[in-house]
């Protein structure tokens, strides 16, 4: 037998503990111990792919990167940047980008949902912006919460001006129009008007474009007292 050969052999033999070695990783990783090579301060994008080329995808982004197989056979990686270009192959959950230790581990919870939404659609890649409803009603409670604050952003806060903007923008949702929402908040239309502008500027965006998202992350708001999520 030549030297190559029994290279190539004693590297096949040695798969299956490179993988439980890498998972290892990966849950010390996700229970707050810092990876070697891979900074868990910082920036995260989160991944999990079926796709048997997701590990060579994400190693070619050019940032750092951490990734193993699960026992399942899937791909989960992280990314330390915050938007990535991931041509990924077959169901596929992407999120983020997360920050710091914490921000790793609700990273992966929420590419967890969108993996298996992305699967239930039979689809491609899925970030989970693109199902947010879904991820909210499937999500445990802190990763439901942590989407109603991404939904909502600076219309979210706890401060009084958010509190009357929130107000304004649900009562305008539910009467549907200016002069019903006026009258139900005792104001005029126009400044349920002039609110509804500084509501979609705390958004980033206008309201009817993520109607039914925002209509479901301000019935959560309430839920979870303004950022902290309930007792399970």
């Amino acid at each position: 037998m030549s030297n190559r050969l029994r290279e190539l052999l004693e590297e096949v033999e040695r798969l299956p503990a490179l993988h439980d070695e890498r998972m290892a990783i990966v849950r010390g990783a996700l229970a707050g111990s810092p990876p070697p090579d891979y900074p868990l301060d910082g920036p995260h994008l989160a991944v999990v792919a079926d796709d048997s080329d997701a590990e060579a995808v994400v190693a070619c982004i050019g940032a750092p990167v951490l990734s193993a197989r699960d026992p399942g056979g899937r791909c989960l990686a992280w990314l330390a940047a915050e938007a990535a270009e991931l041509n990924l192959a077959g169901p596929a959950g992407v999120a983020g980008p997360r920050y710091g230790p914490e921000g790793f581990r609700l990273a992966h919870r929420h590419a967890e949902l969108a993996h298996h939404i992305s699967r239930a659609r039979r689809g491609e890649r899925l970030h989970v912006r693109d199902a947010t409803i879904e991820a909210m009603v499937l999500g445990d409670a802190d990763a439901t919460g942590a989407l109603a604050r991404d939904e909502l952003r600076g219309l979210g806060s706890g401060n009084p001006r958010a509190r009357v903007l929130r107000q304004t923008v649900e009562t305008w949702l539910e009467r549907g129009g200016l002069n019903d929402a006026a009258a139900a908040l005792g104001v005029t239309p126009r400044t349920v008007s002039y609110r509804l502008r500084r509501a979609e500027e705390l958004l980033g965006g206008p309201i009817a474009a993520r109607r039914a998202e925002l209509e479901v992350a301000l019935r959560l708001h309430g839920l979870f007292d303004a950022g902290a999520p309930p007792a399970p």
